[in-house]
């Protein structure tokens, strides 16, 4: 060791100069690098799922506009189903029991309520609050009708209803004749 020339420490010390500019180099660049290149992936494949999902979610349309005018026809429905003033809602229970031949005895409406999740949150669609309006009706009907009015309030009605209760009783007159009490909740957005 006591041979070096001052030639040879020359050439020890450039090597050991470039040896420490590549650690240094793969410390400080290529490693950062590398790991902003693992992220950058990480975040193109997350994009990718979530357009996969949209996409999905849209029917695999080939186009974005179409997307859109799906969502947009399945939230008029939605917002169909949903009436905001409760006089419409009334109006079509008694319309369509009348178009049966029902006869309605009384009809009488409880006030509003606020529907609430499982969590006592206030459920509701763009700013818009669902409400339950609870119904009493008492009618006179046959057993045919009936079925056939109930099916017509779940079918034509522009509100969610429920039926909560309902009680028959057999009319002293004709043995077709019914006396029933239907307690309904119309879902309102309002």
């Amino acid at each position: 060791m006591k041979d070096i020339s001052p030639s040879q420490k020359k050439m020890v010390g450039i090597a050991a100069v470039v040896m420490l500019l590549a650690v240094l180099t793969g410390v400080f660049i290529y490693a950062p690098t590398l790991r902003k290149v693992g992220l950058l992936k990480n975040e193109l494949m997350v994009a990718q799922n979530q357009i996969e999902q949209i996409e999905a979610a849209v029917g695999g349309g080939p186009s974005i506009t179409e997307g859109i005018k799906l969502l947009k026809d399945r939230h008029s429905k939605l917002d169909m189903k949903f009436p905001s003033r409760e006089e419409e809602a009334l109006r079509l229970v008694s319309e369509f029991a009348r178009a049966r031949g029902i006869s309605i005895i009384s009809m009488k409406s409880r006030p509003k309520t606020e529907f609430l999740d499982v969590e006592n949150k206030s459920v509701g669609m763009e700013e818009k609050i669902c409400r339950i309006l609870p119904v009493s009706i008492e009618l006179t009907s046959s057993y045919k009708d009936l079925g056939q009015y109930i099916e017509i309030l779940n079918e034509s009605l522009p509100a969610y209803v429920t039926i909560e209760k309902l009680k028959i009783r057999k009319e002293s007159g004709t043995a077709s004749d019914l006396r029933i009490i239907l307690e309904l909740n119309l879902y309102l957005l309002s």
